[in-house]
C-alpha cells in the first residue's frame, strides 16, 4: 500500500501543476466559449488518473521525480508510531496522533500540506563520521535529521519492538480517506434512488418522478433523464436538449471518473476546486450548445427556464452516477455574454489548445541525479546504506555538480542534479563494477548504478570472438543502426567518429579528432582500453520479454536486429558498452538508464574492419612546383552534385570552367562532372597535418550517401633535405569505399 500511496502522490503533485496552469489559461478564456476550458480538464483529470507518462519535447511540465519512502519519513517524524513489546511492562509512551480530517458533508476539506522535497535539498552535517548503529542519521536525499527507527531492527527503547514509518502512517491514513468519501458518494446514491420509486416512464429515456428537486441525469449504461413532474412543457423541452446533450457528449462517464480522481487525491485541495470548475464548464457548455443549436433568440426563455428550475430548490452534487442543474446564477450571466465566435477564431484558438493540452499531458525528460566515473554514467538508485561492501575502494571525490539539466554529466567525477553540498565527498567502487558509493558528511553512503550486465555463467573460455588469433583488428562504423532521439549527436553517413581497435586483451575507443585522443579510464593520462580478458563470449543474456522491454524504453517499435538474436554473442566492451557477433556482423551497443534505473538503447553502429573500406595515400613538397596543389577525389557513381564541408583547410574546384580562378572555401557545392579537390595548405600556407571532409551525395533531390573523408598526415624530409609531406585518406560511410588511382583517389558507392 505504500508504493500505491507514493504513486497517488507523485500522480498529485503533477496533477496540481497542471490544474495550476489551466486555471490561468480559463481566465484568459473568460469570453471564449465554455467548451474549451471544459476539454482541458480533461487534461488534468489524465494526469490524476493515469500513472504512465509520455516524454515529449513539447512537454512544459518537468518530470516529478520519484518519491522514496525515505523522504516522507524525514519530512514527517512526528507521524512515527512505536509498536509496544508485549513482554516489557507498558510505559507511557502515547503514540502521536494525526488529525487528517475527512471531508465532510458541506465539504469542508481540512489543508494537508503533503510537499514532497525535492531529490537534493539536504543541510551538510557539522561533524562527519561513521553513525553508529543507534545513532539518528540523516535523509540522503533531504539532508534533515531521519529519527524514523528501523522497523526492521531493535529499537533503542526497551518498550517497543520498532516502529510504524511515517509513510505507513499516511498511507493508512490516505486509504480511510478514500473510502469516507467513496462512501458519501454511494450514500447519495442510494438516496437518490429512494427517490426514484415512483417514477414514471415520459418518454424513451425520460422519466418523471415527484419529489425531485431538479432535473438529472442517473446511470452508466444505459443513463436516464429524471425529471420532476412539476416541470412545465415550455421548460421541458430546453432542459430535455440540455440533458440530451450531455448525453451524447458522454458526460455522465466523465463525472464518475472526475469523482474516482476525487477520491484518489482527497487530499488535494486543488483538485476538489477542479472538481468543481469542471462541473460548472461542463454546464455552462452545454447551455451554450443548446443555444447554437436554437439560435440566439432563444436566451431569454432559457435563462427563465434555468431561474424557474433554481427557485426554492436544491441540487445534485457529490453524486458520481448522477448530475443535475447547478449555479443558475453564473450560467445565465454566461448566456448573457456569449456570443458565437468566428469559424477562423474557433480553429486557431481550438489548434492552440491541442498544442497545450499535448504540452500538459506529455512529460519533459527528467533531470537525471548522475555521477560520472571512467567514462560511463551512474545514476541515483536504491536506499543509502551505513557500510560499504567489503573490498571497496576509494576512486576520488567528487569535482563539480551542475543543477537543472536533463543531460548527463561531461566529465568524469563530475554529478548532475546532486546537491551541491556533495562537492568534495569521496567516491567508492562497490563490489561489482556496476556500482559506486558516494559519501554523505553523515557518514552514510549512497549508491549510484549503471544499467550494464553481469558476467555471464555461460562464458566460453576458448572462444575466438572476433578471429583476434590472428592479432589485432581496427575497426570503424559503416551504418548507425540506432540513435536515441535524446542524444544531440548527428551519425551523418552512419560514421560515430571513432575508431575500434581490439587488441588481445583490450577494447580501445580512437576519436578521430584532431589529437586522435583515446579515450582514458578515470584520472589517466596515457591512453588505455578496456580490459577484456581472452574475449570470453557470452549468449545473448535477455529473453524475448526483457529485450522487447528495453526496445520499448528506447521509444523503437521493432527489434533493430530483426529478430536474429538466438544466435547472437556478444563481448562487454566498456561499463556500458558491448559488442555484438550476429552470424559474423559486428555490432557495438552501447545502453543508458533513465533516473529510475530502466535500461535503454543509446546507440547501435554496425562496424566493419577499416582495411575493408581502403584508403590512398600521397604525398606533396611545397618546393617543387609539379602538379596540382592539391589531392583529387573522383567520385564513381551517377550524381547531381557534392556538398563538401572542410574546417581545417580550404576545398578547391580545380575544373570550374572560370577566368577569375578557381573556387576555394571551406564549403563548396561540386556539380556532376567535376571532381574535388582538397588542399594540404591552411589560408595562410602553412602544412595541414589532419583533416576531416564531411560530404552529402545527392542525385536530382534524394540523398544517396553521405560520409567523412579523414585524412591524417607525417612531415619528412625528401631527398635533398626538404620538406616532405606524406598524406592517407580512408572513408567512413554507408556503402562508401576509398582506392587508389593515378591522379588521385576514386571513392564509390557499393551497392
Amino acid at each position: 500500500m505504500n508504493a500505491l500511496f507514493l504513486t497517488i502522490l507523485e500522480m498529485s503533485i503533477a496533477g496540481s501543476v497542471v490544474i495550476g496552469v489551466i486555471l490561468l489559461v480559463r481566465v484568459c478564456l473568460k469570453f471564449a466559449p465554455k467548451v474549451f476550458s471544459y476539454g482541458l480538464w480533461a487534461v488534468a483529470l489524465f494526469r490524476l488518473l493515469c500513472p504512465v507518462t509520455v516524454v515529449s519535447p513539447l512537454a512544459i511540465i518537468p518530470a516529478v521525480p520519484e518519491i522514496q519512502a525515505s523522504q516522507v519519513d524525514s519530512l514527517f517524524p512526528a507521524l512515527t508510531a512505536p509498536l509496544p513489546n508485549p513482554d516489557t511492562p507498558s510505559a507511557d509512551m502515547g503514540t502521536p496522533s494525526a488529525n487528517m480530517g475527512i471531508p465532510s458533508p458541506n465539504m469542508g476539506i481540512p489543508s494537508a500540506d503533503m510537499g514532497i522535497p525535492s531529490a537534493d535539498m539536504g543541510i551538510p552535517s557539522a561533524n562527519p563520521g561513521t553513525p553508529s548503529a543507534n545513532m539518528a542519521t540523516s535523509n540522503p536525499d533531504t539532508g534533515t535529521p531521519n529519527l524514523t527507527p528501523n522497523i526492521s531492527g531493535q529499537s533503542g527503547n526497551p518498550g517497543t519492538l520498532g516502529s510504524l514509518s511515517a509513510t505507513t502512517v499516511l498511507s493508512h491514513l490516505w486509504g480511510m480517506g478514500v473510502c469516507a468519501v467513496a462512501l458519501r458518494g454511494a450514500v447519495s446514491w442510494l438516496k437518490l434512488r429512494r427517490r426514484l420509486v415512483g417514477a414514471v416512464a415520459h418518454a424513451k429515456g425520460v422519466w418523471v418522478a415527484d419529489y425531485l428537486p431538479s432535473p438529472f441525469v442517473l446511470g452508466l449504461v444505459r443513463p436516464r433523464i429524471y425529471l420532476p413532474s412539476t416541470l412545465g412543457d415550455h421548460e421541458r423541452h430546453y432542459i430535455l436538449l440540455h440533458e440530451k446533450h450531455h448525453i451524447r457528449r458522454g458526460d455522465h462517464v466523465v463525472k464518475l471518473l472526475a469523482y474516482l480522481a476525487l477520491c484518489l487525491h482527497w487530499f488535494n485541495p486543488l483538485v476538489w476546486l477542479a472538481f468543481s470548475l469542471a462541473g460548472k464548464d461542463m454546464e455552462m457548455s452545454c447551455d451554450e450548445a443548446v443555444i447554437r443549436r436554437l439560435g440566439p433568440d432563444v436566451r431569454g426563455d432559457y435563462a427563465a427556464s434555468l431561474l424557474a428550475l433554481s427557485t426554492g430548490r436544491r441540487h445534485i452534487s457529490l453524486t458520481p452516477l448522477a448530475f443535475g442543474e447547478g449555479d443558475p446564477k453564473g450560467r445565465i450571466m454566461n448566456l448573457s455574454k456569449w456570443k458565437r465566435p468566428a469559424k477562423w477564431v474557433s480553429l486557431v484558438l481550438g489548434l492552440s489548445l491541442c498544442v497545450l493540452a499535448i504540452a500538459l499531458i506529455t512529460t519533459g525528460r527528467a533531470r537525471p541525479v548522475c555521477i560520472q566515473v571512467g567514462g560511463t554514467d551512474y545514476y541515483r538508485s536504491g536506499e543509502p546504506i551505513t557500510q560499504l561492501p567489503e573490498g571497496s575502494v576509494p576512486l576520488g571525490d567528487l569535482i563539480s555538480i551542475t543543477m537543472r539539466t536533463t543531460q548527463p554529466p561531461e566529465e568524469d567525477f563530475s554529478a548532475t542534479n546532486l546537491d551541491e553540498k556533495y562537492a568534495g565527498c569521496p567516491i567508492y567502487s562497490g563490489t561489482d563494477r556496476n556500482t559506486i558509493y558516494l559519501m554523505d558528511y553523515s557518514g552514510i553512503y549512497l549508491p549510484f548504478v549503471t544499467p550494464v550486465l553481469q558476467e555471464a555463467e555461460n562464458a566460453d573460455p576458448d572462444s575466438d570472438f572476433a578471429g583476434l588469433s590472428a592479432g589485432e583488428l581496427v575497426l570503424v562504423s559503416e551504418r548507425c543502426v540506432y540513435m536515441s532521439p535524446l542524444s544531440s549527436f548527428s551519425a551523418m553517413g552512419g560514421d560515430s567518429g571513432m575508431r575500434y581497435i581490439l587488441t588481445e586483451d583490450s577494447f580501445i575507443q580512437e576519436r578521430r579528432d584532431k589529437e586522435s585522443v583515446l579515450l582514458p579510464d578515470a584520472g589517466q593520462t596515457t591512453p588505455k582500453g578496456y580490459p577484456v580478458l581472452r574475449w570470453q563470449a557470452q549468449a545473448f543474456p535477455w529473453s524475448e520479454e526483457e529485450w522487447a522491454e528495453i526496445c520499448k524504453n528506447s521509444l523503437m517499435f521493432a527489434d533493430p536486429f530483426g529478430g536474429r538474436l538466438a544466435d547472437t554473442i556478444m563481448v562487454q566492451v566498456g561499463r556500458s558498452e558491448y559488442l555484438l557477433n550476429l552470424d559474423q556482423d559486428l555490432y557495438l551497443m552501447k545502453l543508458s538508464s533513465d533516473p529510475n534505473g530502466n535500461p535503454y538503447i543509446w546507440s547501435i553502429f554496425s562496424l566493419i574492419p577499416e582495411e575493408a573500406k581502403g584508403s590512398a595515400q600521397w604525398q606533396f613538397s611545397p618546393a617543387s612546383s609539379a602538379g596540382k596543389p592539391a589531392f583529387c577525389f573522383r567520385l564513381d557513381m551517377d550524381y547531381t552534385e557534392v556538398s563538401a564541408v572542410c574546417i581545417e583547410s580550404p576545398l578547391m574546384d580545380f575544373d570550374a570552367p572560370t577566368l577569375t580562378g578557381y573556387p576555394t572555401d571551406h564549403h563548396l557545392v561540386i556539380p556532376a562532372g567535376r571532381n574535388l579537390y582538397w588542399s594540404g595548405a591552411d589560408e595562410n600556407g602553412q602544412p595541414v597535418m589532419w583533416a576531416n571532409i564531411s560530404f552529402t551525395i545527392h542525385n536530382r533531390d534524394n540523398t544517396i550517401a553521405a560520409g567523412t573523408i579523414y585524412i591524417s598526415g607525417e612531415e619528412t624530409t625528401d631527398a635533398y633535405g626538404l620538406p616532405l609531406y606524406r598524406y592517407t585518406a580512408t572513408v567512413v560511410g554507408t556503402g562508401l569505399t576509398i582506392a587508389q588511382e593515378e591522379n588521385g583517389a576514386v571513392l564509390t558507392l557499393g551497392q
